[in-house]
Parts: structure tokens; C-alpha cells; sequence
């Protein structure tokens, strides 16, 4: 169903876009009048934002769908994704949450992050220090994210690292045979 924009400013400011409608359904925004389609861009990976008001820049559309096909946006308050997939502006995945709230959903899902089975932390020591595979072929090889990898290599996860310099070295000066 194609639906007037409307939207809650951060700040607590309404607006009615009178010249452009969003879908529920297909998640997109379009001109009324001529039902073109609108190209949204992406920051931060997933978000998707239209600029519709030349005055403000980056309008993210689960803030555009919540503020048209929910209801109001209090001052302060910010539009989250249950499922944590900014991705799924589904309406059932939206909710408004107050800074402090969001920020320690966060928190605790970055802790709950910062373990890995022991298997899964041997593999990565392996592929890197005696496979001397790159950070990215390590996470196209075990499906994780990079900065996984990294925080694993770094000590930040559950298992520290626990190879030596000299282990590092030798290992080099082994694999290229000099």
C-alpha cells in the first residue's frame, strides 16, 4: 500500500511530504505524481535514507515507515530493529526505543558477541599463522566478519592469542622456505 510520507524530525518536528508516497510492502518511496521511484542510499552498510527535503539530508527510511504507517516518533526517542538487521524495515521488526535503551541492547549484544568456540579460535590462528591467510580469506573461509577475526587475533575475544613472535616468525621464514 502506497502511503503520503510523513516524518518525525529527531527533534520532534513534523512534516508531511505531500509529492512523494512509501510502499509498506516493497519498502521503497516514490514521486506521487509521476510514481517514479525514488534511488535511496546506503550509509553504514544497510541503512537505507532518501533525501526528500532539500533543507535535511538522510532520511532513513525505517524512521520514514515508522513515522508514516506507525504513529509519532517522541523527541529523543530512535527508531530500532528488534531483529538487529538494519536491513529488515519490515514494520513488525521496528520499534522506538530511548538512546540509553538502544545503546545498552548494544552493549549487550557485543558482549554476548566476544565469545567463540575454542574450534572456531584455533581455526582462525591457523588459517592466519600457519595458512598466512589474509583477514578477509579467513572470513569468506569460516562466514564470519573481519573485524571478528580481528578482535580474535587481537585478544578481545573469549581465547587470547596465544603465539609468540618468535612462532610468527618462524612460521614466515617456513612458509617462503628461507
Amino acid at each position: 500500500m502506497w502511503s503520503m510520507v510523513k516524518y518525525y524530525y529527531e527533534d520532534g518536528t513534523f512534516e508531511k511530504l505531500n509529492n512523494y508516497q512509501v510502499s509498506d510492502i516493497i519498502h521503497k518511496i516514490r514521486n506521487k505524481k509521476s510514481k517514479r521511484k525514488l534511488k535511496g542510499w546506503r550509509r553504514n552498510g544497510c541503512r537505507v535514507y532518501y533525501t526528500l527535503n532539500k533543507e535535511r539530508n538522510g532520511m532513513p527510511l525505517a524512521r520514514i515507515l515508522y513515522s508514516t504507517f506507525i504513529g509519532e516518533i517522541f523527541p529523543g526517542f530512535q527508531v530500532d530493529h528488534k531483529d538487529e538487521d538494519p536491513s529488515n524495515d519490515n514494520l513488525y521488526n521496528l520499534q522506538l526505543l530511548t538512546p540509553e535503551e538502544n545503546a545498552a541492547k548494544t552493549t549487550a549484544r557485543r558482549k554476548s558477541e566476544r565469545w567463540l568456540p575454542d574450534e572456531i579460535v584455533e581455526e582462525i590462528k591457523t588459517l592466519r599463522f600457519k595458512k598466512w591467510l589474509s583477514y578477509n580469506e579467513i572470513s569468506k573461509e569460516l562466514g564470519l566478519k573481519t573485524h571478528k577475526i580481528s578482535d580474535v587475533l587481537n585478544g578481545e575475544i573469549n581465547n587470547p592469542v596465544e603465539i609468540t613472535p618468535e612462532e610468527i616468525e618462524e612460521e614466515f621464514w617456513n612458509k617462503y622456505n628461507l
